[in-house]
């Protein structure tokens, strides 16, 4: 799975299994924007924290190939971008 932690910047991965019904999560790894201090922010105030946001809404979707990437969009150096990472399963 992937997504934007409330705790710390950046976006992650988790890789996880289920066993006997039950979600285990096996390893945390961040994938983009963990260096990104400025554009997060944590408080009550969910309107200030999105007012400095400059990453999100990731979405994972899988190719023909059977290649799987995230995207999301993202603010760099003042430019709006849509990003995206291919994701190995290795």
């Amino acid at each position: 799975s992937t997504y934007r932690r409330a705790d710390k910047p950046g976006h992650w991965g988790q890789i996880s299994r289920i066993c006997d019904g039950k979600w285990i999560n096996e390893e945390e790894i961040p994938l983009w924007g963990t260096g990104a201090e400025k554009s997060f922010r944590t408080g009550d105030n969910m309107v200030e924290n999105f007012n400095v946001l400059r990453f999100g809404a990731p979405n994972s979707f899988v190719d023909a190939d059977g290649s799987v990437y995230l995207c999301f969009w993202c603010v760099e150096d003042t430019v709006s971008n849509i990003r995206y990472i291919k994701v190995s399963m290795e």
